[in-house]
């Protein structure tokens, strides 16, 4: 018996409305772990090359992993996987919430869709039971309206639930799941896929109990780590605690980290104003911390806007990277039109990084005189125009006017609009840049991670990806990035092994989690392999790179050489620098990829 898991997945085949159960297998679990590590195990395995992200065999499944449900701090992340239809490439994206701890104790580890509806779905399920059920009384709403139709129609105010909103239903290509009203797997375009097979939500309630190989290991070690993170909390709260990520956003715009001005201005000579988005700022509107099911930094919020334009009653705080989409890429210091732009995004289901981007290039447009007001519906698309920015996302969120030729992304839209707009499109194979510089590290002297991890991960633009084997194997446990980036003495990479024993009965040496990781990282990267892309189909725009470099600021005169980081990282991955194909005898050494072994070296 599987120790850890819940040991069984479920394949849903949406085109025929069959639910098939299959046991978990245990070499995979110990090779893949679990997230995206099994997800890429079992698509690559499942998916032929070249399908449609859009079309019925894209397959596409909610996975959690070992650390999940099992009471370990940090141990809540889904990861959403498949093709991504934004890039063309292989898709992920993790979130909070707790729809992950839910599905495990509900006694499934993952959920595979295949197929599209005739009408629209949602999945429930409950204690080893799944079901089907007609959504059309759902379409239409958005995920907090979808949220609390399900919570009637079960009975049940302790489901959670993973649903999109309208803009995955009209498929566009920056749409995502939300996850408990306010918790976003955000990147790759993902809720353009449940759109695209009309699944309108998965919903998860269990009372199972995961079996440990030793329980009172486990307890004893999570005692220990909630007490050393109670003890530091208690006395001295970090940052994370008492802001969660909107902390630190103005030191971040005026130290070059935050990009500015759609990534062509210096924060601290054109967005002086950026402590109006950040930490006492924001936690001025917060009415109620909000954590993760057991997690003890509590890094979300409600806030409140109690009057004017952007009046919300109740609504997630915007984190980092909100708001410097909405805010330093738009040069926008009105944090209440953030707020209420965060809280299209979520009832809509929309990746914030994406629409702000998405904006910041119209802007920039419309500032070269690439777009005329008229096309852009009559809207004045000023930099810092808070007005015209709160307008053009619910128009992005509907797919409406102008809103429609942004709502696939920039790469789309640079398209769609012509006139040399492409050389304000800030992106990488089609995703939007996260809000962090990769030139910030060359300017400090250190190694350019961020900068490889957006060009050469499988799912390109992330900030949260990883250029080491052994952060890939955490990220596949389901343990949030919180554990490893605030307690890590607690339960970070150091204790990773003895967590997992103790779970899972299995000894992983920290020799063997980056195994582990590196088996993930060649999957993936087979997985675009196979779809015909190559390392020459990924590169930063040069104005991220630097080329023409700043002439003042924190990033004055840095600029990266990305093709030499790339061809020396490939090949202290060995991975060939030329066409970033693994080499056969680091997958034999890794094992568990004989598929890829026959796809890359047939013949």
């Amino acid at each position: 018996m599987l120790q850890g898991y819940a040991g069984r997945m479920l394949f849903v085949d949406l085109s025929r409305g069959e639910i098939q159960e299959e046991p978990l297998d245990a070499e995979m679990a110990r090779k893949f772990l679990g997230n995206y590590g099994i997800g890429a195990k079992v698509i690559y395995d499942q998916q032929e090359g070249g399908v449609d992200p859009l079309g019925p065999e894209n397959i596409l499944g909610f996975v959690t992993g070992p650390l999940v449900g099992v009471r370990v701090p940090f141990g809540i992340r889904t990861v959403v996987v498949g093709k991504s239809p934004l890039t063309g490439t292989w898709g992920d994206a993790s979130s909070g919430g707790g729809f992950a701890p839910e599905l495990k104790r509900a006694g499934y580890d993952a959920v595979f869709f295949t197929g599209i509806s005739e009408k629209p779905m949602y999945l429930w399920v409950s204690d080893g039971r799944a079901e089907l059920r007609a959504a059309n009384h759902l379409w239409g709403l958005d995920t907090t309206q979808t949220e609390e139709a399900l919570r009637r129609e079960l009975g049940d105010r302790r489901v959670h639930i993973v649903s999109i909103g309208p803009a995955g239903e009209k498929c566009s290509l920056i749409a995502c799941p939300i996850i408990d009203q306010y918790h976003a797997p955000g990147r790759s375009g993902l809720g353009a896929v449940m759109g695209s097979k009309r699944l309108k939500a998965v919903v998860a309630r269990g009372t199972q109990d995961i079996p440990m190989a030793d329980g009172e290991r486990l307890r004893e070690m999570t005692r220990e780590a909630m007490q050393s993170m109670s003890a530091r909390i208690g006395s001295n709260p970090p940052e994370i605690t008492k802001y969660g990520t909107c902390g630190g956003t103005a030191a971040s715009v005026f130290s070059g980290d935050c990009p500015v001005k759609n990534w062509a201005g210096v924060g601290e000579e054109v967005f002086k104003t950026a402590e109006r988005i950040s930490d006492e700022s924001v936690i001025a509107y917060q009415v109620q911390a909000v954590t993760c099911p057991g997690c003890p930094v509590a890094c979300n919020g409600i806030v409140r806007v109690e009057t004017g334009p952007y009046a919300l009653p109740g609504t997630a705080k915007p984190e980092y990277e909100t708001l410097g989409a909405f805010g330093a890429m738009l040069l926008n210091d009105n944090l209440e039109s953030i707020i209420w732009c965060n809280n299209i995004c979520d009832r809509y289901g929309l990746d914030t990084i994406s629409v702000g981007s998405a904006i910041a290039f119209a802007t920039e447009c419309y500032e070269k005189g690439l777009i005329s007001q008229s096309e852009a519906d009559g809207l004045d698309l000023r930099w810092g125009n808070h007005k015209a920015i709160a307008a053009l996302t619910e128009k992005i969120a509907r797919r409406e006017g102008f809103g429609e030729v942004l709502a696939d992304g920039v790469k789309v839209a640079a398209e769609r609009i012509g006139r040399g707009s492409g050389a304000y499109a800030m992106h990488i194979h089609g995703q939007e840049l996260p809000m962090h510089d990769p030139k910030r590290a060359r300017a400090r002297g250190q190694v350019l991670r961020l900068g490889l991890a957006y060009q050469t991960d499988a799912t390109p633009g992330r900030h949260t990806a990883s250029t080491e084997d052994i952060s890939r194997a955490y990220n596949a446990t389901g343990m949030c990035g919180m554990g490893r980036w605030s307690f890590r003495e607690s339960v970070g990479q150091d204790r990773l092994g003895e967590l997992l024993l103790a779970v899972t009965g299995v000894e992983y040496s920290s020799e063997d989690l980056e195994v582990v990781g590196g088996r993930i990282a060649s999957i993936r990267q087979a997985f675009n392999l196979r779809e015909g892309l190559s390392p020459r189909d990924f590169r930063l725009p040069e104005r991220i790179t630097g080329h023409p470099p700043f002439q003042t600021g924190p990033l004055a005169g840095v600029s990266l050489d990305m093709d030499t980081a790339v061809r020396e990282h490939f090949q202290s991955m060995r991975w060939d620098p030329e066409t970033g194909r693994p080499r056969r005898d680091l997958l034999e050494r890794l094992g568990g990829l004989e598929e890829v072994i026959a796809d890359l070296y047939a013949g």
